[in-house]
């Protein structure tokens, strides 16, 4: 693809924006990163009409094919042939005449730590919104889709295709070349997916294979080629932001500097000539196949990167300026060794930048998020200081009144009020849902902890108000293994270790004013552990462990279909050896599930977070970050939901090693897209 010519030096915007979705074209640095697979979507659905058949009786399954069978999708863990009847069914490991089948959450979606992303959109405060629905969504590990980038020649009707991931596709032939792949089995694979052509007569067919479910534009395994081939899907959304990184499996196989830079030229340059703002970042350090020809190759790539972003002429003629650098490589390379190494080697070390020398570790991510924040500087306003808060009782659910608002809270409650089922109100200190449609009484309105008559409406008791603000306090004195907790806590929350052995304190307080002198509520807790393990986990229940759905307003007609989205703001100051930041709604069914997490994915040495101090890239905002996820599903046989906060320690350390100061100063829930 060639890149639309504009004038030299033409502006597409130059005004600062309040805010940009945000997303990645590129590799598995970010494509592996995040995961985003959710069933009711339009584009998965036709994956799975198309992609996924139906399970049947007395065949031959290879290792990867994927089915569906009841409702629930599996992948082949063990190739054999299929029973005479039944099929694999349940939430776990099956086993069906010969074959063994792994069941596939449908629901699986992650902005994980490991994400330059999920880093980039927290420390951003809100000007920078990683939008995973508008990228590559789909049954996690399958094959997406097949994009030819060269059809070849003197191919015939009888060719065919395979994958290694044990997808099925067929070849389009006409004229000898080909022009399409239909997949009729999509796949499963944890690793890259390879393709081969089967024919005796035809040749120069390029395949451009396009893995599901990771939320970007981003493909693990992928060539600069393989990028420039995705373009019309990005110019298919409208994400307003893009971010591009490609190059690192060209050079580790002998491609052309001058190669990969026309690709990743193309690349910007078609971006920008389509209105989107481009960030650019450098080929990653690595310290694996760092052999022959590779380091120059980087460093010369890179040195292109960097004079085109400042629009050097001789990398940059045609003057495009809608393009910013994010660049973390002077963070992330270890400047001992002489050459383009990590921090860290190959990961599994204290202050590892990366997991295995290559992609990134959360410490290794925190960087490109921070870059990338002060590269989008250059098209969005920061968001400085303190804004007022963006969920309270005035901005409360209701059916008719707020359908898009905060569903933990209501709308006050109103006099002479005609009422329908499922509206929501806030009075005496209480939530109230509708249950019997009527008219409001001229005063009192809804009132205790059951059913309240109200005129000839009739309302539910739910919760009480504040639960998003952290209102209330009680006791959170509790000896948890060697580890003292003292203080209070806000009334709905509920503080639990889930695995370690350290020792030390946790204290807990509810500051009201908070500590700044900001009016309201906010929960704090100080950690100092140590002389423990590696794992050490912490988990603050948001929602009381256990509550019903109808806690968070969540309704029957709700499961498997609705999108919800959550957010919490954060603030962390003296953070040592803190390994991870967890965000997630869990809702219990059937079978422990959890669809939706905001954080780290692996709590290991090497994976410690970057100090709040001390280090050449502090916390940004005062330690202040804003954890959004991604558009969410609840299972549809969830009975119960929860949110959570975890904190993850290395508090392998002496005594008083592992610590943090955490605020937590609202958090919220929401229908997503919803007005």
């Amino acid at each position: 693809m060639t890149a639309p010519a504009i004038p030299p030096g033409a502006p597409i915007n130059t005004g600062k924006l309040s805010a940009l979705t945000m997303n990645g074209l590129g590799d598995s640095i970010m494509g592996a990163q995040s995961n985003y697979t959710v069933f009711n979507t339009p584009a998965v659905q036709n994956q799975i009409a198309n992609n996924i058949p139906a399970w049947t009786p007395s065949t031959a399954y290879a290792l990867g094919n994927v089915v569906s069978n009841g409702g629930y999708q599996y992948y082949c863990t063990t190739a054999g042939t299929s029973a005479a009847s039944g099929g694999p069914g349940g939430t776990t490991t099956a086993t069906d005449g010969t074959v063994v089948w792994t069941y596939n959450p449908p629901l699986n979606i992650q902005k994980r730590g490991t994400s330059m992303f999920f880093w980039a959109e927290a420390f951003s405060l809100g000007t920078l919104q990683f939008d995973m629905t508008q990228g590559y969504g789909g049954y996690s590990g399958s094959l997406l889709k097949v994009i030819v980038i060269s059809g070849g020649q003197n191919y015939s009707s009888g060719d065919t295709v395979t994958f290694n991931n044990g997808g099925v596709g067929t070849l389009v032939i006409s004229g000898g070349v080909i022009i399409g792949v239909n997949v009729t089995n999509c796949g499963w694979s944890s690793t890259a997916f390879t393709y081969t052509i089967n024919s005796s007569t035809g040749s120069g067919a390029v395949l451009s294979l396009v893995q599901g479910g990771s939320g970007t534009f981003g493909v693990p395994g992928c060539w600069t080629r393989d990028m420039v081939a995705r373009l019309p899907d990005c110019l298919a959304s409208t994400i307003g932001l893009f971010v591009v990184h490609g190059g690192t499996n060209d050079v580790v196989n002998f491609v052309a500097p001058a190669t990969i830079i026309a690709n990743l030229q193309t690349c910007y340059e078609t971006l920008m000539a389509a209105g989107r703002k481009v960030i650019a970042v450098p080929i990653t350090p690595r310290a694996i196949s760092m052999t022959g020809t590779v380091p120059q190759t980087i460093q010369r790539v890179n040195r292109w990167i960097r004079a085109y972003c400042r629009g050097e002429a001789w990398a940059n003629p045609n003057g495009y300026n809608q393009i910013a650098l994010a660049d973390p490589t002077t963070y992330l390379c270890d400047g001992t060794n002489g050459g383009f190494y990590p921090i860290g080697g190959t990961g599994g070390v204290l202050g590892a930048v990366t997991q295995d020398g290559l992609h990134p570790s959360h410490r290794g991510a925190m960087y490109y998020g921070y870059t990338i924040l002060q590269a989008a500087l250059k098209f969005v306003s920061p968001n400085c200081g303190y804004s007022p808060r963006a969920c309270s009782a005035d901005d409360g659910y209701d059916l008719i009144l707020n359908p898009g608002g905060n569903m933990l809270e209501g709308v006050a409650w109103q006099p002479n009020t005609a009422y329908v089922v499922g509206q929501q109100c806030s009075n005496s200190g209480n939530v109230y849902r509708c249950s019997t449609a009527g008219t409001s009484a001229s005063s009192g309105g809804p009132s205790g902890l059951t059913t309240s008559n109200d005129g000839t409406a009739v309302w539910t008791y739910i919760k009480n108000v504040g639960l998003s603000t952290l209102s209330g306090t009680r006791s959170a004195a509790a000896t948890i293994g060697g580890v003292t907790v003292s203080g209070n806590l806000a009334t709905s929350n509920y503080l639990t270790r889930n695995s370690g052995s350290a020792s030390g304190t946790v204290v807990c307080s509810v500051e009201s004013p908070w500590s700044n002198g900001q009016k309201g509520q906010r929960e704090r807790m100080v950690f100092s552990l140590g002389s423990g393990s590696a794992a050490e986990n912490w988990m603050l229940y948001l929602i009381t462990s256990g509550e019903t759905l109808a806690y968070a307003n969540v309704q029957p007609a709700d499961l498997g279909v609705t999108r919800f989205q959550a957010e919490v703001e954060l603030e962390i100051t003296g953070a040592a050896n803190l390994s991870g930041i967890t965000f997630m709604p869990a809702a219990s069914s059937v079978a422990p599930y959890t669809p939706v997490q905001v954080g780290p994915n692996i709590v290991a040495a090497g994976f410690e977070l970057v100090p709040s101090s001390g280090d050449p890239m502090p916390w940004p905002n005062g330690g202040k970050l804003l954890l959004r996820t991604p558009p969410f599903i609840l299972p549809p046989n969830s009975v119960q939901f929860n949110m959570q906060l975890i904190l993850s320690f290395n508090a392998s350390g002496a005594a008083g090693s592992a610590t943090a100061n955490v605020a937590v100063n609202y958090w919220n829930i929401h229908k997503y897209g919803v007005l």
